[in-house]
């Protein structure tokens, strides 16, 4: 009898488990938006440091970049704001649609417009150049309006910086809404100024939902 009661139990905890691996797997199903297929590739200059490791470092951002752009999270967040067109004015760049659409006074461009415009395909690439920037340790990178590539710095790139795969993934978030042709508020007109609010300037928006969704992941337990 209490061999049986022992062998009911295990079963019990074996058919609970499957069922909670199901869940998490149909939990996890439900969440893709569209099935992205990123590349992330990158050069480094001559002069350029990064870790020994850096190339497994890509290869996480490039996972996590492509589960974040999949996700009916992203485009959730993304949805929920509305900025300013900084993209727009006096550009005569060709690579995105003007689309606006802003529910926000004083918000010309709505989430959903930059969310088409960052991710009109399924299958996409990113290429970044790492370089030594000298002693200008200000700035992560630069990228430009309707561009082909991302340049990086290389002095904050260090595993001891805190979780340095997940603030990659937020600045080359921020850089590719650039080489979609978002810009600063420094390339356009003076009337055009809104500095680099988060909730105002495409790119500093885009690179904030890539880290709002990674944080909510984290304290989910989705990803480590």
């Amino acid at each position: 009898m209490k061999r049986s009661f022992h062998f009911s139990l295990l079963c019990l905890l074996f058919v609970l488990t499957i069922l909670s691996c199901k869940k998490s797997k149909t939990d996890e199903e439900s969440n893709i938006e569209r099935d992205i297929k990123l590349t992330l590739t990158f050069t480094t200059s001559a002069d350029a440091v990064v870790p020994a490791t850096f190339a497994d470092m890509v290869k996480r951002v490039q996972e996590l970049l492509t589960k974040v752009f999949s996700s009916k999270d992203f485009k959730d967040e993304l949805y929920k704001r509305n900025f300013h067109d900084s993209a727009y004015s006096k550009s005569i760049a060709t690579c995105f649609n003007r689309i606006y659409g802003g529910t926000v006074k004083g918000r010309s461009i709505a989430g959903e417009a930059v969310y088409d415009n960052l991710l009109p395909n399924t299958a996409f690439s990113i290429a970044v150049t790492i370089r030594n920037n000298g002693t200008n340790t200000t700035t992560l990178g630069s990228a430009s309006a309707c561009g082909s590539r991302i340049t990086t710095n290389d002095y904050w790139l260090k595993l001891s910086e805190k979780r340095l795969a997940h603030r990659l993934a937020r600045h080359w978030a921020h850089e590719y809404t650039h080489i979609k042709g978002y810009r600063h508020d420094t390339n356009v007109a003076a009337g055009y100024e809104w500095g680099s609010d988060v909730n105002k300037d495409p790119a500093y928006g885009v690179g904030d939902v890539v880290g709002v969704v990674l944080e909510k992941w984290l304290a989910e337990g989705v990803i480590k």
